[in-house]
């Protein structure tokens, strides 16, 4: 859920050891591509969790996450993007921990690709 509002707090124990600096460099470069859309999102958003079978201790899990822009300037709506399916790839280790995420892109997926800086 922290992922949503774009910060890192609880997100180290979910990741696993081996690739835990190698997610982290790639969920940073996700949020510089976010914010290099004008205007920035305020917030990803996502629904249900959906747990493939578990095979020799490890599980694909997919949700769908759409961006959600709030209003500005006094303004009271916003709007979201289209929902777009994310995998990520997990194994259990004392606790179940991402060892990998697919992602789409940001731009040219969720944003025009003439909408990132």
């Amino acid at each position: 859920m922290a992922l949503g509002y774009g910060t890192e707090e609880g997100l180290l124990p979910l990741l696993d050891n081996d690739h835990q600096d190698e997610l982290v460099a790639e969920w940073r470069a996700y949020q510089q591509a976010m914010k290099s859309t004008t205007p920035a999102p305020s917030k990803l958003d996502f629904g249900t969790l959906s747990v493939g079978p578990v095979v020799g201790g490890r599980a694909e899990v997919t949700t769908r996450v759409a961006a959600t822009w709030w209003g500005t300037g006094g303004r009271g709506l916003g709007y979201s993007s289209a929902e777009q399916v994310w995998r990520f790839q997990t194994r259990e280790d004392d606790g179940w921990q991402v060892v990998a995420v697919d992602a789409p892109e940001w731009c040219g997926v969720y944003v025009r690709l003439d909408a990132c800086a």
